[in-house]
């Protein structure tokens, strides 16, 4: 078993928006995870959202992200 570290590779002001990033980077066969500050998701927009990868993964994810970001 092989131990992989996790990088943020983004932060955004509400989960969606993470959310959106996650699909788009799974969509290309990046496995990431979003994590909130939330609440349990009992106070949505409240805090913050990040965009973990897998490091190996992490200059593909930003890559990625900054597409995704110059696209909106």
């Amino acid at each position: 078993m092989t131990e992989t570290n996790l990088i943020v590779i983004a932060e955004f002001g509400a989960r969606p928006e993470a959310d959106l990033l996650r699909a788009h980077l799974e969509n290309s066969g990046i496995a990431a995870q979003v994590t909130a500050d939330d609440i349990g998701g009992a106070f949505p927009g409240v805090g913050t959202a990040k965009v973990w990868v897998g490091s190996e993964d992490e200059d593909a994810a930003r890559e990625i992200a900054a597409g995704t970001q110059d696209a909106n």
